[in-house]
């Protein structure tokens, strides 16, 4: 298993039991602008019990280099701010998606665009991954100003890529950083 990620401010480590009632919490305090935007929400707040089982098989996902599941962990304090992941590695490119979610509590802070430079260089440099993704939803501004504050190439706007929560269509931005292999 790779050590914990860092920035200058936070800890990145994979996801652990320990966490799970932190990241529950996080959750909570920030579930109305969750449901907004994440797909994971419409089985609802899951449990403390529920997010140890994830934690639990997160080391597996890590070690089979299928996806790469993170606690946001600030360094002065140990207070869970988020979560992030590289999830959908295909190594036959090789390519990945990050994907994240931060406490309403921390937002405003750039926490997570720290984050997320962090495993951009991280999947890029040590994974040799020559493709990163991140999509988001073009109403959620907060989301894609991150991959846009971080350089990331604007690749367009698939229009009616999904469904929302309600089942109406909407629309997803595709940024990508890239490297030749």
């Amino acid at each position: 298993m790779s050590p914990p990620l860092e920035t200058e401010r936070l800890w990145l480590p994979c996801i652990s039991p320990e966490t799970a009632a932190a990241a529950q919490a996080a959750m909570v305090a920030s579930w109305a602008e969750l449901t907004q935007w994440m797909y994971w929400t419409k089985d609802g707040l899951p449990t403390v019990e529920q997010l140890v089982q994830r934690a639990e098989e997160a080391p597996r996902a890590w070690e089979e280099r299928r996806a790469y599941h993170c606690d946001l962990l600030r360094k002065d304090d140990g207070t869970l701010v988020g979560r992030v992941s590289i999830y959908t590695v295909d190594w036959s490119i090789p390519k990945g998606g990050i994907a994240y979610w931060l406490d309403t509590r921390h937002a405003g802070h750039g926490y997570m665009t720290e984050a997320v430079a962090e495993l951009t260089r991280f999947a890029l440099d040590d994974l040799g991954l020559a493709r990163v993704q991140i999509d988001c939803d073009p109403r959620n501004e907060r989301s894609a100003a991150i991959p846009r504050r971080l350089g990331y190439d604007f690749e367009g706007c698939l229009k009616n890529w999904s469904r929302d929560l309600e089942g109406n269509l909407r629309d997803m931005l595709v940024f990508s950083q890239t490297c030749r292999l």
